[in-house]
């Protein structure tokens, strides 16, 4: 039985090495941002006092809480209805989904998504499902879920209750992150190519990690953008390292130092350019930032067409080089260096300058695999190589718990200045 997707698997995103599948919506051309305002066209508090109903058979999960690339805790939500229930009702009105969350303090929150049958009227027959899929942040706690479907063609509605107990991370480095957090937050659904997909601009907590320097330090921030060879010239492959990179990069530009500053950087290695700068950062202008963000460059790279020389690093030497001459006092300088597996770059050869060994410099590097199986091999050793004489610390990541687990030891290690 085949099942179309009205929305985009959002958890896909948010959950490395759990769901990180890029399924592109069979419905995506005609559904729109997910819009709690449908929550005013229904009498859904009627509903709800009238108790559970099932008109509409349909079919749910919840998925436990899972800490997701934006290093947060993440609730996934499945509402499915058969297709030989939508065929039996005709292709007239919309098909909506609505779900609200409630936390111990009654405080909620809720999100809906209108699929417009008239629009799919060809596709819908008894073997097609239909399925909607939401996420919300969440903090540690009990809640109750409340969803509904309703069809508004046949004035016909479902509504069902779940309950939700999100337990906190085991052995958690940063216990403080999510000190002032909201305790419900949903992620709106948003298509692809829209930038906005990857940052979710909408959500309003910000992360809590002060660094209680003692002294001042300049951090350098650099993330690779690169549309590399590693993503053979696939769309869908390039924005799934986007979908994790990005989240990832706002994660540390939300560390705050007390004494020091951060600038920001994204890089393109292949083409030897930086492509987007922001310095003395306090927050991501992610308004300047999404301008930069391309999600189909790859798909311009035929196969064929791809360079048979294996790429250079080089560039990333070279930046890093002339953000120390930059540098004109004797602050520390920090840099927090994130990039693709880099196993198919050649570190021989390189053209840019050795770095200077009297740097007061040490570097933090994050190889950040998006990859389902895996990379074949690591080039963490040949990028400590390549940046010597400056002290270079290694991480591989792969999920959000690595990514947790390297930037506590960075904070703590910043926090020895």
């Amino acid at each position: 039985m085949r099942t179309l997707f009205p929305t985009l698997r959002k958890s896909s995103a948010l959950v490395l090495g759990l769901l990180f599948t890029l399924c592109v919506p069979a419905f995506s051309q005609v559904l729109p941002k997910s819009d709690p305002h449908l929550f005013d066209q229904v009498p859904f508090d009627q509903w709800m006092n009238e108790g559970p109903r099932n008109q509409i058979p349909l079919k749910y999960h919840v998925y436990d809480a899972q800490l997701s690339i934006y290093q947060r805790l993440v609730v996934h939500i499945q509402i499915l209805v058969e297709g030989k229930e939508l065929a039996k009702r005709g292709e007239q009105g919309d098909l909506l989904a609505l779900v609200q969350i409630t936390d111990g303090s009654n405080h909620m929150a809720h999100d809906a998504l209108k699929l417009e049958l008239p629009k799919i009227a060809p596709q819908l027959n008894k073997k097609t499902d239909v399925m909607f899929e939401f996420d919300a942040f969440v903090l540690p706690g009990a809640y109750t879920l409340t969803l509904a479907v309703d069809h508004t063609g046949a004035g016909e509605h479902s509504l069902m209750q779940h309950p939700i107990q999100v337990n906190a991370l085991k052995n958690d480095p940063l216990p403080e992150m999510w000190h002032d957090l909201p305790a419900l937050e949903f992620l709106t659904h948003i298509e692809p190519p829209d930038p906005d997909t990857f940052f979710h601009p909408e959500l309003k907590g910000t992360l809590n990690l002060p660094v209680e320097t003692r002294r001042p330090v300049n951090v350098e921030l650099l993330a690779d953008v690169t549309a590399a060879d590693l993503f053979r010239g696939s769309s869908s492959r390039y924005m799934r390292y986007l979908y994790a990179l990005l989240p990832v990069v706002h994660t540390f530009t939300q560390m705050k130092l007390k004494q020091g500053a951060m600038d920001f950087f994204t890089l393109d290695l292949t083409r030897h350019r930086v492509v987007f700068e922001q310095d003395g950062l306090t927050t991501l202008d992610w308004a300047k930032m999404k301008k930069t963000v391309s999600t189909t460059e790859p798909a311009v790279i035929s196969v064929g067409n791809l360079s048979k020389e294996p790429p250079s690093p080089d560039f990333l030497r070279e930046e890093i080089g002339r953000l120390i001459a930059k540098s004109v006092n004797e602050t520390p300088q920090v840099f927090i260096v994130i990039t693709s597996p880099l196993f198919l770059h050649s570190f021989r050869n390189l053209k840019s300058d050795p770095l200077p060994a009297t740097c007061n410099c040490r570097v933090f590097y994050i190889e950040f695999d998006t990859s389902r199986r895996g990379v074949p091999s690591d080039a963490t050793g040949q990028l400590e190589k390549m940046l010597k004489p400056l002290k270079v610390q290694s991480f591989r990541a792969h999920n959000a718990e690595a990514v947790r687990q390297a930037l506590a030891r960075i904070i703590h290690e910043l926090e020895s200045y």
